[in-house]
């Protein structure tokens, strides 16, 4: 099962309609978005949309999950790593040089560099549905939190991150 990471009807553009087009129709594949009902965005049949999910919900479609596809927006959104966390892989898109947004590489630099074994990368725009599909592919549905989203790692973390700036390193 592939949850689409995104809501926002402005995020399913023609090329990534067709993209989830392309997805759904492939063998034991199922696509899923919390698109809302009443967005004027038209979707294939196959493709199951949810509307809006409380978090709850949203937790027990990402723990039914293998993929969690990123379509470039919202930059650095909970969804990522609450994916991940749930043991999805994140199929990540990659933007081109020179567009980067505010500095990022991609929707999720965090998990890309950090949790590389959570993460697949994909091309935004044109050829990014081959990369979905060799994510869809090669990748293995993740068993567990990553060690890097448990508590404990996360406040070595931030405990580093607070050393660094207040105590010199």
């Amino acid at each position: 099962k592939v949850v689409v990471w995104g809501k926002d009807p402005a995020y399913f553009t023609p090329s990534v309609i067709s993209m989830i087009a392309s997805i759904s129709s492939l063998p034991s594949v199922t696509v899923v978005t919390p698109l809302p009902l009443s967005a004027p965005v038209k979707l294939p049949a196959e493709v199951v949309r949810t509307g809006h999910l409380k978090t709850e919900e949203y937790h027990d479609l990402l723990g039914t999950a293998t993929h969690l596809l990123g379509l470039g927006h919202p930059l650095l959104g909970p969804s990522g790593v609450e994916g991940v966390s749930y043991g999805c892989v994140l199929i990540n898109p990659v933007y081109k040089k020179g567009r980067e947004v505010k500095g990022m590489t991609s929707q999720q630099d965090y998990i890309r560099d950090y949790v590389p074994d959570s993460n697949c990368d994909y091309e935004l725009g044109a050829g990014g549905l081959d990369g979905v599909k060799k994510c869809l592919e090669k990748t293995s549905p993740l068993t567990g939190v990553p060690k890097e989203f448990k508590r404990e790692n996360y406040k070595m973390r931030v405990k580093d991150i607070f050393d660094e700036l207040f105590m010199g390193g």
